[in-house]
């Protein structure tokens, strides 16, 4: 299970009812996500699986990204499974066991059976930067991407280290290592007026919803798949057409706002 997605099903429904099978080490022992409160689990076999089920302890089970499908069919050949929600990722599985619905990243339709469920952000309590307002935030622009394989975010990168007269701040992953400490990552988005999102290999990107969580202005291309109660373009985000308008939105804004 996505280590997130187990920590709400922890949160909301608590953590004595929720069964991670098989077991998960990186949900108890460690975790290089220094958000992630590490959780309690216990070793289950099949046949505990098996028992608890006939036992009649499960409301639903979840299917998460990249699970071994060998597991739910060999479930499924000793005893009914309770209705499966699948979580994007799970493509394959249908091709087996039918699932009571499936929720999706990324989908430009909704149907009965794909229900649309972006990503979002972690809401972190920490005074580092939960008290930073407008009047206390240090720079103009925080721009961070992971590398500039991505031509669109090659070429914002490239716009903003042109601008003149910005209190910029770039962050650039390279060679798949973090330039700062994801603590420290967030906190410089905190202090910063405005971040932009970019849609990399996917539409959906957490950055898009990190961003406001942070008390920051999103600035991002307009995204074509579903996402429910979205953003509203001018109020809560400003969203371009094309990237050649990203300075004149950044400079209109930072003008507005001094």
């Amino acid at each position: 299970m996505n280590i997130f997605t187990y920590n709400g099903l922890c949160q909301i429904l608590g953590e004595e009812n929720v069964i991670t099978y098989p077991y998960h080490k990186e949900y108890s022992e460690s975790s290089y996500w220094e958000l992630v409160q590490l959780r309690n689990q216990n070793n289950y076999s099949e046949q505990d699986i098996v028992s608890m089920i006939k036992r009649g302890e499960f409301s639903y089970s979840f299917a998460t990204p990249h699970i071994d499908v060998s597991r739910f069919v060999s479930l499924k050949d000793k005893v009914d499974i309770p209705p499966i929600v699948a979580i994007d990722g799970n493509d394959k599985l249908k091709n087996y066991i039918k699932c009571k619905v499936t929720f999706k990243r990324e989908i430009k339709r909704e149907t009965e059976e794909y229900i649309p469920l972006p990503f979002s952000s972690y809401i972190i309590d920490d005074s580092r930067f939960n008290n930073i307002d407008d009047n206390k935030k240090e720079y103009d622009v925080f721009f961070s991407i992971w590398s500039l394989s991505n031509k669109k975010r090659e070429l914002v990168y490239n716009i903003l280290r042109k601008m003149k007269g910005l209190k910029l701040k770039l962050c650039l992953y390279q060679n798949g290592m973090y330039k700062y400490p994801l603590m420290e990552y967030l906190t410089l988005l905190a202090k910063s007026k405005i971040s932009i999102a970019i849609s990399g290999a996917g539409e959906d990107t957490v950055r898009y919803w990190e961003i406001p969580s942070y008390k920051t202005m999103l600035i991002s291309n307009e995204r074509t798949n579903i996402i429910p109660n979205n953003f509203i373009d001018g109020e809560e985000a400003v969203f371009y057409n094309n990237i050649e308008m990203i300075p004149y939105l950044i400079e209109g804004y930072l003008k507005d706002n001094k």
